[in-house]
C-alpha cells in the first residue's frame, strides 16, 4: 500500500502509513522515544516535497526510513505495528525550523 502525503498550512499529514515497532530507548534529557520502521516503498518519494531545510521526525535508517515520536504522546496501544494516519505541525523555535508529530492514530 502506497502513502499519501497532504501539505498544510499547519503542517504535514501522512496517510496509509506502515509503520512497525522497534524500540523505544531513554534519551539524554530522559524523554522515552519510541521507533517505528516506515515500510512503504513510495515514502522516499513522498518526502520529496518537504523542505530539506525543516527538521522532521524521521530519517533513512539502515533498511528503512525511521520514525521517532515521544511515548509521552501514545498510548500503550499505539506502541505497536499497523497503518497509521501521522500529523506534523511545524514549529519555529530560535534558528530552528521543523516539524513534530501531534497526531499518530494506529488502525
Amino acid at each position: 500500500m502506497n502513502c499519501n502525503l497532504e501539505l498544510t498550512t499547519e503542517g504535514l499529514n501522512f496517510y496509509n502509513v506502515n509503520l512497525k515497532y522497534i524500540t523505544t530507548k531513554t534519551d539524554k534529557y530522559d524523554n522515552e522515544i519510541v521507533y517505528y520502521a516506515i515500510l512503504n516503498d513510495n515514502f522516499e518519494d513522498m518526502i520529496k516535497e518537504v523542505s530539506t531545510e525543516m527538521k522532521t521526525p524521521y530519517f533513512e535508517g539502515k533498511d528503512n526510513y525511521v520514525l521517532k515520536i515521544k511515548s509521552k504522546y501514545l498510548t500503550e496501544a499505539q506502541k505497536i505495528c499497523g497503518t497509521a494516519t501521522v500529523k506534523m505541525k511545524s514549529y519555529s523555535f530560535e534558528e530552528f525550523n521543523g516539524y513534530f508529530i501531534n497526531d499518530l492514530e494506529i488502525k
